[in-house]
């Protein structure tokens, strides 16, 4: 059983898997691997793709200190937002997050 295989080889190998319809149990043996590894290699390849997938953009932060209690504006495409001092770190990432969309 062979130990050591190239991400473009295991890519191959898991692409291959997901054409044949086979399971993991039926198709990791013929190329000499066990299905957990199998299993293993689906998993990342899925994620990786999910990651490809995704429509991610990156804001520019501008940070000065801030001190306690002093408001946080954030400004996107034409809109500013106040946010309370007093906000959580929660109620800010759930703002951004929806402002991201925009």
């Amino acid at each position: 059983m062979r130990s050591n295989y190239s991400r473009e080889e295991r890519q191959k190998i898991v692409e291959e898997y997901i054409q044949s319809g086979k399971s993991q149990t039926v198709f990791a043996p013929e190329y000499g691997i066990k299905p957990n590894t199998l299993s293993a290699w689906v998993t990342k390849y899925k994620s990786a793709e999910a990651c490809q997938a995704a429509d991610v953009h990156f804001v520019e932060l501008k940070s000065t200190f801030i001190k306690e209690k002093q408001n946080l504006i954030i400004r996107k495409a034409g809109i500013e937002i106040e946010i309370s001092g007093n906000s959580n770190a929660v109620i800010i990432r759930e703002i951004l997050a929806a402002m991201a969309s925009l």
